[in-house]
């Protein structure tokens, strides 16, 4: 029976009406059939508000080595110098000169699996440089661009990424110049199966009368470099010189026999450049 207060006769509530009451709106506002718009707009800016520091306080987390985990530099200086030089590159038909920074194994196999599957893009302005410092005057910096599904599963191209950077460096234009045909991809192919490589078109009015930087991650049988530079080629491309960050050794079985030719040095001392 509902009592009434004597003051002013209004109805008088049990001791412990009010928090019953506040348990029962909790329980409504938990209800999604019940929780109205406004209310989850308000929860919504409260998560924020909690989220967003934390969230802000990882994306400026210092940079760490992706070898070492040392904070500082991607690579660091000790790692940095782990990295082995990539002697002289063999001769690649269509290829104007040919180079690599980094012989493909230990350190730099690891930094450039971080770099292509732990999507570590703070590995880009170190390679950027060391292939920048090995190129020779160009007028257009371009690149082998990887397959669609590779690109949708990695969320970016490798090769492409390292290229902008490259003419950022150098201060020269850089474009999109080729076209795969067909969806085949090198990863885990044989090396006779690497040597018969992609095909590709150019986009002519692009690399015509223009000396071209071709650009790809890792050169190893040569058979990409190999059929871009012919598609630049054919497109009108002047002089295509192909530079790669990293060379996979023969030891590996999978660089493409053939005779070499005479060398000069690497500009900066990043590798070897045929001329």
């Amino acid at each position: 029976m509902e009592r009434r207060s004597e003051s002013d006769g209004s109805p008088e509530r049990e001791p412990g009406d009010a928090g019953q009451q506040e348990q029962h709106a909790n329980r409504e506002v938990a209800t999604p059939h019940t929780t109205s718009p406004t209310i989850r707009r308000a929860t919504i800016r409260r998560a924020g508000s909690v989220i967003g520091p934390a969230y802000r306080r990882v994306m400026f987390l210092p940079t760490r080595c992706p070898l070492c985990a040392t904070i500082g530099p991607a690579p660091c200086g000790s790692c940095a110098r782990q990295l082995e030089r990539a002697p002289a590159v063999p001769a690649i038909a269509g290829c104007t000169s040919i180079g690599a920074c980094y012989r493909y194994d230990d350190a730099a196999r690891s930094m450039m699996l971080a770099f292509k599957y732990r999507n570590r893009r703070d590995i880009v302005a170190f390679c950027a440089r060391a292939l920048a410092a090995m190129a020779p005057p160009v007028d257009l910096v371009t690149w082998a661009p990887s397959t669609a599904v590779r690109v949708r599963d990695r969320g970016f191209d490798q090769a492409e990424v390292l290229a902008r950077a490259v003419a950022r460096v150098l201060r020269v234009p850089t474009a999109s110049t080729l076209r795969r045909v067909g969806a085949g991809h090198q990863t885990g192919l044989d090396a006779a199966a690497r040597r018969v490589g992609p095909v590709f078109e150019a986009r002519a009015p692009r690399v015509a009368g223009r000396g071209v930087l071709l650009i790809d991650d890792i050169v190893t049988t040569g058979s990409t470099f190999a059929q871009a530079a012919s598609a630049l080629g054919a497109g009108g491309a002047l002089a295509v010189h192909a530079r790669a960050c990293c060379w996979t050794p023969p030891g590996r079985g999978r660089h493409e026999p053939g005779r070499e030719r005479t060398v000069r040095p690497g500009c900066g001392g990043a590798g070897g450049v045929e001329s």
